[in-house]
């Protein structure tokens, strides 16, 4: 996905909830004293991004998110937690980071279920999309595949 965060004064604070469940920050690269866990590019409050990667206002920015839902054990409780890698404009920010639970999202938090691809709006100035691509993959790789 892009994302492009607005030239006025503020944080254009948003975020990208994979799941509904877990967010991914987005966030102005300019906001003061603005920890780690609460970056551009953090998992909320749980993974700092391993480098800064952001791009100053009003240029495009993108993200792309590997993410693996939690795998649930036969009793339904956690048995993996949820994984994801991130690219921030094509640097690795985050790599394979296991999250520990949802990250204050409005989902409930029956993570066995299926959630949706949710984009943040704080009520700041309003942070642009474009170009939301998901792509569901297969859980488990194949041993067989069809010619192209």
């Amino acid at each position: 996905m892009e994302f492009r965060i607005p030239a006025t004064e503020g944080t254009g604070n948003s975020g990208v909830y994979l799941q509904g469940r877990y967010e991914i920050q987005v966030i102005a690269d300019d906001v003061p004293d603005l920890p780690g866990l609460k970056a551009c590019g953090c998992i909320y409050n749980q993974h700092a991004p391993l480098v800064k990667a952001d791009r100053p206002r009003m240029q495009w920015q993108s993200f792309d998110a590997i993410f693996r839902a939690p795998r649930m054990d036969d009793g339904g409780e956690v048995s993996e937690q949820a994984r994801v890698t991130v690219l921030h404009n094509g640097v690795v920010i985050q790599n394979n980071v296991s999250i520990a639970g949802p990250t204050g999202s409005h989902m409930d938090e029956n993570i066995a279920e299926p959630g949706p691809l949710l984009l943040q709006d704080h009520g700041h100035q309003p942070v642009s999309y474009r170009n939301v691509w998901l792509v569901h993959l297969p859980e488990k790789a194949s041993d067989e595949y069809e010619p192209k």
